[in-house]
């Protein structure tokens, strides 16, 4: 480049003195003339060179900031911390709710004298509807304008502070039992329920929108299998390990707490590893992921 460089710039001084002396009569002046040619050709030739050496700079520096990293694959997108993480919270949550599910119509139905509420199906069945429908209400009408507000990351937060807080204390009813109508006992409980699915839909909603936001459209399928085949194998363990616990605490003889509240403690326990786990999370898996979105 460099050779080529000097072989042009003495051609055109050579056209350019040559072009200067034809005809010219006094040959000083001609001299004269061609020194100049020279001067301002090798001055042009520099401020080519300058030119264009301060054009690659500036692309270079403007085209750094945007310059794409290697594309990961589904796989790889799936061992992201962020990824595990909320794939985790996922699979804890399900747990939580598939343990709580099977613990709690144990405790109602079991006889009073070893440590249940000592209820009929009827009573438990009565119960236990109101959850279904606040459910439907909380998903569509009181989530859409909470998310609005505070966003998925917030709201799941909040759900791992109500879930195992409620999860927890629903032993303790029985303790109301004892002193309380009946019927006092079914508003209390109907309340009860009403506050921790709460708890259990915004989390649920949360959890699985935080999910695919984890992740570019383009491995989202990926992502999801990886989440749902997690809340499977915590939904088939969950029973097992409830009934397990609840069926020992009622036979050991041991007292508070690992008598029949230890199961629910356990539980809460376990959902409350949720909101450690949502503490990692970068506030940006608030929005949905792209090709540039950080790790």
């Amino acid at each position: 480049a460099g050779a080529g460089k000097e072989q042009a710039l003495h051609s055109m001084e050579e056209g350019r003195g040559s072009a200067l002396c034809n005809g010219a009569e006094d040959k000083h002046k001609c001299g004269e003339e061609a020194r100049r040619a020279e001067q301002d050709g090798r001055a042009e030739a520099g401020a080519g060179e300058s030119t264009l050496e301060r054009t690659a700079s500036d692309e270079s520096s403007v085209s750094q900031p945007y310059r794409l990293r290697r594309e990961l694959s589904a796989l790889e997108y799936a061992r992201t911390s962020k990824v595990v993480l909320i794939v985790c919270a996922y699979g804890l949550l399900r747990f939580t709710a598939i343990a709580q599910d099977d613990a709690t119509p144990l405790f109602m139905s079991t006889p009073i004298y070893t440590g249940g509420m000592g209820m009929d199906t009827k009573t438990i069945g009565l119960a236990l509807l109101g959850r279904g429908v606040t459910l439907v209400l909380m998903v569509m009408f009181v989530f859409p304008h909470l998310k609005k507000i505070y966003g998925s990351l917030s709201l799941a937060k909040l759900a791992a502070v109500i879930i195992p807080v409620g999860v927890a204390f629903f032993p303790f009813l029985k303790e109301v039992q004892s002193v309380t109508p009946s019927w006092v006992l079914y508003v209390l409980m109907q309340v009860y329920f009403v506050l921790l699915v709460f708890g259990f839909s915004i989390g649920f909603t949360a959890v699985t929108i935080l999910v695919n936001n984890s992740a570019p459209p383009r491995v989202i399928g990926t992502v999801n299998g990886f989440s749902q085949s997690a809340a499977a194998l915590t939904s088939a363990v969950a029973p097992a390990v409830a009934g397990t616990l609840f069926s020992w605490s009622l036979t050991n003889g041991l007292s508070f707490p690992f008598d029949s509240h230890f199961v629910f403690f356990f539980t809460g326990l376990c959902s409350s590893f949720v909101g450690l786990i949502l503490y990692f999370l970068p506030k940006s898996i608030d929005s949905r992921a792209t090709e540039d979105t950080p790790l």
